[in-house]
């Protein structure tokens, strides 16, 4: 099979979906039926192994996948980048790989390195590099055109990305990311159930929300609303405060998750203070290869190597989290400056 590109329309009428059914779910079966090297390697998901760690009002995932060794250990400096060919670009694709066309500039993929067991990367229509501030409204509109059953995933340049040089999101099946139902019902319950969790309603602009949490190894924001206009706009408020506390050559580090739910747009904001954790660059026992992408800091931490899976702690997640995500104090600062606005 060549690479060939569809409209939503025209992959509905291919595979006859039926009006009501779920065709991204319809399109990637589809896909992995005639791709043997992305089946694979979902078959080979099915047994990887995975352990879980409880922490007060939120659970981690770890799981040993030396699948994605590659995207762990991809190095994104620009002479790296200038050295190899981007698999994103339409004439480096596997040339089973098909695209549907998601919103007007990104095509959606089957991800051929699964973490979960429907994973999704969308593209860029041209080569261009990660920068969110360019379009953080295609997030929005992606997330509400995959439905209530899916969430689409945004990595920084410096915050998870293994090619930042071509602009891209990942998704996957919302019920495999069990932070994203828990955090929904949280706010959607707050005045009614006691959690550990911190919940606190920063900002209201109309019919959009801001919201801070802290769990016990996260600082991050949550905004809510109907109107992705309005949701863009009160996230730029955000976004300027933390490039004037934190600067950066390339993009400020910061971590999304956009899903829909009920009409309601849900989008997930985790600024990062750093890339790596410093055990990435440790030798010897001391050494932990992770590399914290969206997925990671949204609870499911993939480790390519199974001493790493063995050895891993919970408070060393804990340890990597508060590394890799903003303090406490920088956290208090940012809610106390996008109030001034």
């Amino acid at each position: 099979m060549s690479n060939k590109f569809f409209s939503l329309d025209e992959i509905k009428d291919k595979l006859q979906v039926p009006e009501q059914a779920d065709f991204i779910e319809a399109f990637f079966n589809w896909q992995i039926s005639k791709w043997q090297f992305a089946r694979e390697n979902y078959t080979a998901l099915e047994s990887v192994k995975v352990k879980r760690f409880n922490f007060p009002d939120t659970s981690v995932l770890v799981q040993y996948n030396p699948h994605r060794v590659g995207s762990i250990m991809a190095l994104t400096d620009e002479k790296s980048i200038a050295n190899r060919k981007c698999f994103l670009c339409n004439e480096n694709l596997h040339a089973e790989q098909v695209g549907v066309k998601l919103t007007e500039n990104y095509t959606l993929l089957v991800n051929p390195f699964p973490v979960i067991s429907i994973h999704f990367t969308a593209k860029f229509n041209s080569h261009v590099p990660q920068k969110i501030s360019e379009n953080l409204i295609e997030i929005l509109n992606g997330a509400q055109t995959l439905g209530d059953n899916y969430f689409l995933l945004y990595n920084g340049p410096e915050a998870g990305a293994s090619v930042p040089e071509h602009r891209h999101f990942q998704g996957g099946a919302k019920n495999k990311l069990p932070f994203l139902k828990d955090i929904i019902t949280k706010i959607e319950n707050r005045y009614k159930a006691n959690s550990d969790l911190t919940l606190m309603d920063v900002l209201d602009f109309k019919q959009t929300k801001l919201f801070a949490v802290q769990d016990e190894i996260r600082n991050y924001f949550v905004i809510t609303g109907v109107n992705a206009s309005e949701i863009e706009e009160m996230f730029f408020n955000l976004f300027n405060v933390f490039t004037s506390l934190f600067g950066a050559e390339k993009e400020i580090k910061l971590n999304l998750i956009s899903t829909v739910e009920k009409g309601k747009h849900y989008l997930v904001i985790f600024p990062r203070a750093k890339h790596h954790p410093s055990c990435f660059f440790e030798e010897g026992e001391k050494q932990l290869l992770v590399r914290p992408s969206t997925l990671d800091i949204g609870g499911i931490i993939v480790l390519p190597r199974e001493e790493d899976f063995n050895k891993i702690t919970k408070e060393k997640i804990k340890e990597i989290f508060s590394e890799v995500g903003i303090s406490n104090d920088d956290f208090k600062h940012i809610i106390s400056e996008v109030k001034k606005h």
